[in-house]
This record gives structure tokens, sequence and C-alpha cells, in this order.
């Protein structure tokens, strides 16, 4: 019982965020959530990454990609550029 209830709000969650994607658009989106890739919680910047792939998921993996690359090429903090290798 526990686990389709998990299950299903994972799934709600996900269509929630596709269709805030599609409605907001990309740049809306990377605005919003920007600032929790290098949040100093880790649980936050895993969270937050996982909502990204939900939005590339909705929009394409391309129209993310120059995003991604921007992120993977910052030196703004080790705990995001590090993840990218």
């Amino acid at each position: 019982m526990f686990m389709a209830l998990l299950l299903c709000s994972i799934i709600q969650g996900r269509e929630i965020i596709s269709n805030l994607s599609k409605a907001a658009g990309l740049a809306q989106m990377i605005a919003a959530m920007r600032p929790d890739i290098d949040n100093i919680d880790e649980y936050v910047r895993n969270t937050t990454a996982r909502a990204f792939s939900v939005v590339a998921g909705a929009l394409g993996i391309p129209a993310l990609l120059p995003f991604l690359k921007a992120v993977c090429l910052s030196k703004k903090s080790w705990q995001v550029g590090g993840a990218c290798h």
C-alpha cells in the first residue's frame, strides 16, 4: 500500500514539473532552479538534478545542453563542477 502511494506521488510530481516546464518555458525553469544547483545541502542538489531531468524530458534534452555545458564549465562551486566529471 505504501509503495503504491509513493509511486503515485512520484508520478504526479513528475507530471506537475513536466506541465509547469511546458507552460513556463526553459528560461523560467532554469531561473527558478539555478540557485539550488550549488546549494550546500547535497539532498537539495540531488533533488534539483532530478527535477532538471524531468524538465529535460519535457522540453527535450537538446534544449538543455547549452545550460548543462555552462554548469559543468562553471568555476563557481566545486560541488557543481565536480559532478560533471
